[in-house]
């Protein structure tokens, strides 16, 4: 991908956030394909939100548009965040914010073994969960579902969800939060 102007090599792990006003580009060779789920925010106007630049032309970025926190693309690996931080012995959510804006908060996270989130829900936030590895069970519309590598839940906010960790594995995930999560947390625990 093109990162903050520097063609920058990705791998299974990497978590690329984009914020508005960034240039961005990626290239794929012709010997592997690419695998990865995108999540916008805002929802993308009906007219598109791609702006391509034309060959010798500087971009026109309007001022302003840049309004998150770091202000440049970022790139974590999450296998090696889990290696340096994670704690998959200890039952509760280890967590690392990677990225925020009015818009989105970004987390990258493990839930250890023996994790219970109790059921609750979000007055103000949707919440996306990309599971990376491990494996749990989350709570989907009263059911209790087995999530593994690869599962993606969306959880609407006002929607009743839990999550657990049950046997010999931790739970590696990333959350997306959007809008920005409020000052005072958007948890709203039913327990």
């Amino acid at each position: 991908i093109l990162l903050n102007a520097v063609w920058t090599p990705i791998k299974p792990g990497d978590v690329h956030v984009n914020p508005r006003g960034n240039i961005h580009a990626t290239t794929v060779g012709k010997s592997s394909d690419l695998k990865f789920i995108s999540v916008f925010t805002p929802l993308i106007p009906a007219s598109g939100d791609t702006n391509f630049l034309k060959d010798g032309q500087a971009p026109n970025i309007p001022q302003g548009l840049t309004d998150a926190s770091p202000e440049q693309s970022v790139l974590v690996n999450y296998h090696e965040w889990y290696a340096a931080s994670a704690k998959p012995d200890e039952a509760k959510i280890a967590s690392k914010t990677i990225f925020t804006s009015p818009r989105a908060v970004v987390m990258i996270r493990d839930a250890g073994k023996g994790t219970y989130i109790a059921p609750h829900f979000h007055a103000t936030t949707d919440e996306v969960v990309v599971v990376l590895g491990g494996s749990g069970e989350i709570m989907v519309n009263g059911e209790w579902m087995p999530v593994k590598v690869g599962d993606v839940h969306v959880n609407p906010r006002g929607i009743i969800h839990s999550t657990q960790v049950k046997g010999g594995c931790d739970l590696k995930f990333v959350s997306g939060f959007t809008p920005l999560i409020p000052p005072g947390g958007d948890t709203n625990f039913l327990e």
